[in-house]
């Protein structure tokens, strides 16, 4: 399983910064190659600059077809195949379904933002790859590829104030069996991975991250405190490796429980 690092061959979407970024440098620390999709172009030229000739960077935004499209061509141009591909790219947004204090509903404006980068963008970018690693030869256990999608552990309980992501989650979470059952056939596996809070800079854009910490000491069982990013990074590299774990989401959270 060791060796199977150095033939990957990696989408990372949201690879710039966060989860996304740990994950690339973990895979390239053990010898794989990546396409970096982001839309902040100063930051993925960064990434890719500081990891050197094994890490492709490509402006894309991960709900236009045509931009996902000309992104996965570099990629295919550079590396000749797609083996994996990780949809991390994500936003978060503030707001209860409705507010009663201000007497204000939730806009449609930004719930469908979160939407549309969250779950439109999970699927549209797996949806364009899974055509690519159809294409590849079968590796030493039968497998032409694998897609992991991030989740979130709102996903499964909510968080009021966090009511577009925590749908938003909860749909790329519910996508990952249907995905699975539908590529099974072209040995294409498909996973959630559902982390908790993580000391991240979305988080810390959110959140003020004493605060948080103090809120782990509540929500968390054990240990109290937030995810680090190559927490996240160490579990997908073992999904990678492991070609029996299938059509599951993983929660990796530290025992969180929302009381809210």
């Amino acid at each position: 399983m060791e060796a199977k690092m150095k033939k990957v061959v990696a989408v990372v979407t949201g690879g710039s910064s966060g989860v996304g970024k740990s994950i690339v440098e973990r895979i390239i620390r053990n010898e794989g190659r990546v396409i970096v999709i982001d839309i902040d172009e100063e930051k993925g030229q960064a990434v890719a600059k500081s990891l050197g000739s094994n890490v492709v960077f490509v402006k894309a935004d991960v709900t236009s077809e045509k931009e996902v499209k000309e992104a996965l061509a570099i990629a295919k141009d550079k590396f000749l195949r797609i083996n994996v591909l990780i949809n991390c790219a994500g936003i978060v947004k503030w707001g209860a379904p409705y507010d009663f204090q201000r007497n204000a509903a939730l806009s449609i404006e930004s719930f469908q933002k979160v939407m549309d980068v969250n779950a439109l963008g999970t699927f549209n970018v797996t949806r364009l790859v899974a055509g690519l690693m159809g294409e590849n030869e079968p590796d030493e256990n039968g497998e032409r590829g694998m897609i992991i999608n991030i989740g979130s552990v709102l996903a499964a309980d909510g968080n009021v104030d966090f009511f577009a992501y925590s749908v938003s989650k909860a749909t790329v979470v519910g996508m990952t069996i249907p995905l699975a059952r539908a590529f099974a056939d072209k040995a294409i596996r498909v996973v959630a991975v559902s982390p908790g809070y993580l000391d991240t800079p979305m988080t810390r854009n959110e959140f003020p991250i004493e605060k948080l910490n103090e809120a782990m000491l509540k929500l968390n069982l054990f240990p109290k405190r937030l995810g680090q990013p190559e927490e996240i990074a160490h579990l997908i590299q073992c999904v990678i490796e492991n070609p029996f774990i299938n059509a599951v989401n993983l929660t990796i959270s530290g025992g969180f429980h929302n009381t809210n």
